[in-house]
């Protein structure tokens, strides 16, 4: 049981700086801080903003392209009229 578990362990190893041990290690010592990544939220913003506005350019001339060969046509279905 306890060489299959190491080697799981050893097959497992790119999982290992995600995987979290706890505070303390094995001994008793205390394990360093993690990792700080610099800046990382505005790097996320950096990167999804400009790709989130040109997914929705894409979209939005895709949707007069197919307006425009009548495969699409966009209705304003007012159901909230009761006259």
């Amino acid at each position: 049981m306890e060489n299959r578990r190491k080697r799981t362990q050893q097959d497992d190893i790119r999982l290992e700086p995600y995987v979290s041990k706890g505070v303390y290690t094995e001994s008793g010592g205390i394990r360093p801080m993690p990792k700080r990544y610099p800046l990382g939220i505005i790097k996320v913003l950096l990167v999804s903003i400009p790709f989130l506005y040109l997914g929705s350019l894409a979209s939005k001339y895709a949707a007069m392209g197919l307006e425009k060969m009548d495969v699409f046509i966009y209705t304003d279905d007012d159901d909230d009229d009761d006259d």
